[in-house]
């Protein structure tokens, strides 16, 4: 290329030599590819001559030597694979391509679980592809991971061993409780081609390191290790790697049976962007609020939690009463009660015992002028911010994704409510019917209230129920259950979703004195957290400090 771009134009012939030269092997090159290297090398010149070379010579570096050491087998194969999901890779092209290797070619995915493709780690493909490219028959690869493996539902084929090629794990590193490291907890798996088997020998880390990127002896100073059997547990349809120590907590109930709750808790809906849906009432200095259409403005809460390319959103208005809700999200349940819910335009009205949208053509033909003028500003909004994406998804399309806002109870009394993540699982029972919000001397009316997709949540008429149900989802027991299955962040355990249904707790049974004497203690913790949140909430801003 230096070549090329310095003067010379080299025949087919003339480049088929040369490249001969740099092959040390009896390769004979086909035309077609001499043609496409000696493209390449043309466009390589041209970015020489342009002075815009200096990655492409280390791309193409790193496009060529994974092809050539393939044909190489190694006894040792250690890496740190990118910590990537799938979701976060750009190229639809190259999605396509990975999503091949990860169902397909490594079986690392079941196409009955093919909803988990955006949460795969790359991390587990690179372990699959490097020992099946690299790794000799007897060699051993180990990769520093992240611990995701242990617990993430899309790992569940790499923790059983049922991807390809097969892999025995023959040791673990678990480094969660080594600080400083890395922003999510991480380990190393060591293994070699084979049928893996457990218990596995595992070595537990823990202390704090002087310093990032300490070298080995020095760290190896202010770290501890415990040796350990790393088992493999499956509590319904979820597995995860615990010690064999907890073994004996998993007898306490009986595996394999999820909750008759399972199939009636769904997600919440995913009511973005925040500074749209969500407000604040605005109340004039002389004339007040008028209670059926109130001025309402952007919550300052949802300015101030807005992603980047939606901080410069607020939007103002006059809107129809009926359409504001409460909406339940994580950030306001606490055990038995909730903080002060927030207030949001939600463009829905009841059918039957559901609901259904109204867009902003319809609310102009039934006369709901306010929210008219709303949906098309947050119409406005949406294509201004969203640009080419806005036209594959519009406004109320995102907004009731999945059906998960308007499938949800427009006439069950009480919602039974827990949070989709956190170190704890905490849960509530909230009743949904039309309430008034007092604003000075004056009260607004809301119809009801909606759980966003931070939560989980179930409808029923059934007060006891609610209770009963709220209550087994507060008992410390069941939050240790789960710990083992939930993946961990920078700050500890995060994901709950439905794993705490795939323990056995019990369909309430109004015969049954325990269930009973479970509602009656629920009622009075209830009555002890309504009288309690709202004093906490005049001392604290976060709800963990509230929980």
């Amino acid at each position: 290329a230096s070549s090329i771009a310095s003067g010379e134009k080299p025949e087919l012939d003339d480049f088929r030599n040369l490249i001969s030269q740099k092959i040390q092997n009896e390769t004979k090159l086909s035309k077609n590819v001499l043609c496409v290297l000696l493209e390449t090398t043309k466009s390589m010149a041209k970015l020489i001559k342009l002075k815009k070379d200096t990655v492409w010579a280390f791309i193409l570096k790193n496009i060529y030597k994974p092809l050539f050491l393939k044909d190489q087998k190694f006894d040792v194969v250690i890496g740190n694979p990118p910590w990537l999901s799938y979701r976060y890779v750009e190229s639809t092209y190259y999605q396509s391509f990975l999503k091949g290797l990860i169902l397909k070619e490594y079986k690392l995915l079941s196409s009955e679980r093919a909803e988990l493709m955006t949460q795969m780690e790359l991390a587990t493909l690179f372990f699959a592809r490097a020992s099946d490219l690299y790794l000799a028959k007897n060699g051993t690869i180990s990769f520093v991971m992240p611990r995701s493996v242990f617990v993430g539902d899309q790992h569940h084929n790499f923790r059983k061993g049922v991807f390809t090629p097969r892999m025995k794990v023959v040791k673990v590193f678990d480094l969660e409780d080594v600080d400083p490291l890395f922003r999510v907890p991480s380990c190393v798996i060591t293994a070699k081609k084979g049928t893996n088997q457990y218990p596995i020998d595992a070595i537990a880390f823990e202390g704090t390191l002087t310093q990032k990127n300490a070298k080995l002896a020095e760290a190896m100073k202010s770290l501890t290790q415990t040796k350990k059997k790393l088992e493999y547990y499956e509590i319904g349809q979820r597995s995860f790697l615990e010690s064999q120590e907890f073994a004996k907590v998993l007898k306490a109930i009986e595996r394999g049976q999820r909750s008759p709750y399972y199939e009636k808790f769904t997600q919440g809906a995913t009511i973005v962007p925040h500074s749209v849906w969500f407000v604040e009432p605005v109340v004039h200095p002389k004339l007040g609020i008028d209670p059926t259409k109130p001025r309402l403005k952007t919550s300052q809460r949802a300015i101030g939690k807005a992603k980047k390319q939606y901080a410069d959103v607020s939007m103002e208005g006059e809107v129809e009463s009926k359409f504001l809700y409460q909406v339940a999200t994580g950030s306001e349940l606490a055990p038995f009660c909730t903080a002060t819910l927030q207030i949001a335009v939600l463009p829905i009205e009841p059918a039957g015992a559901k609901y259904r949208l109204v867009r902003a053509d319809e609310a102009q033909r039934k006369g709901y002028s306010g929210l008219k003028k709303w949906l098309v500003n947050g119409e406005r909004v949406w294509k201004e911010k969203r640009r080419e994406k806005a036209t594959k998804k519009d406004l109320y399309s995102w907004l009731n994704y999945a059906n998960k806002l308007t499938n949800q109870s427009s006439k069950a009394k009480f919602k039974i409510l827990y949070n989709k993540s956190g170190k704890y699982l905490v849960s509530c029972v909230v009743a949904n019917r039309r309430t008034k919000l007092k604003i000075d001397s004056s009260e607004i009316g809301i119809s009801g209230v909606s759980a966003d997709d931070t939560v989980y949540s179930f409808d029923t008429n059934e007060l006891d129920e609610a209770l009963f149900v709220a209550a087994m989802l507060n008992a410390p027991i069941v939050d240790s259950l789960i710990k083992p299955m939930q993946s961990r962040g920078q700050w500890g355990e995060r994901d709950i979703h439905k794993k705490v249904l795939e323990l056995p707790l019990p369909r309430f049974n109004r015969n049954n004195r325990e269930h009973l004497k479970i509602v009656d203690l629920a009622e009075e913790a209830q009555a002890k957290a309504t009288k309690l949140v709202p004093e906490l909430e005049k001392r604290y801003t976060g709800i963990g400090k509230i929980r």
